[in-house]
């Protein structure tokens, strides 16, 4: 039947090109993570290598507000060492709080793993978190924590936040842990 292999030409057409979105754009992600890459290798000046890491984060993984935020020698705190986005000004760049006031925080430095909260999840915990009822409070309903590790050792935390309910998924820690 003709319209039987048409369809199936059409089909097969329509299959290649969906194949060769997903590799365009999982090679864009590469590329950026390389970007992020040659940026934290290209200088010790914090400032710069933050404003340039923004720049390829806001492609990369789409949020409404970030930090990177670290813990402090003793480990008895965090410091807001970037804040960029939605309700940037209640912990600006450079805040140090005790990293007890944040149990979301505490658990991702001490368990070393990725959390995603999201929607209701998210609500029901933030209720009952003065740091997070902020954001949630700001409209940031969606978060991401993933640890950054240093030989072995968590020495900080790539935090990021969406307005948009259920904004990241695997492919989204599968992005940030790299």
């Amino acid at each position: 039947n003709l319209a039987t292999q048409i369809s199936a030409q059409i089909a097969g057409s329509v299959a290649a090109s969906n194949q060769y979105r997903l590799l365009e754009s999982e090679y864009r992600q590469r590329e950026q993570i390389a970007e992020i890459g040659r940026i934290v290798s290209s200088t010790l000046e914090l400032d710069e290598v933050f404003t340039r890491f923004l720049e390829v984060a806001r492609e990369l993984l789409p949020h409404d507000r970030i930090a990177i935020i670290t813990l402090s020698e003793d480990g008895s705190n965090v410091v807001d060492n970037l804040v960029d986005g939605v309700d940037s000004k209640s912990a600006p760049a450079g805040a140090v709080l005790s990293i007890d006031d944040n149990p979301l925080q505490l658990r991702a430095f001490k368990e070393a793993t990725e959390i995603v909260l999201s929607g209701d999840e998210y609500r029901t915990f933030a209720e009952n978190e003065p740091a997070e009822k902020v954001r949630l409070d700001a409209g940031l309903i969606s978060v991401l924590m993933t640890p950054m590790v240093w030989q072995g050792e968590v020495i900080g935390v790539i935090n990021f936040r969406s307005k948009q309910e259920n904004a990241y998924g695997e492919n989204e820690i599968k992005i940030a842990k790299q």
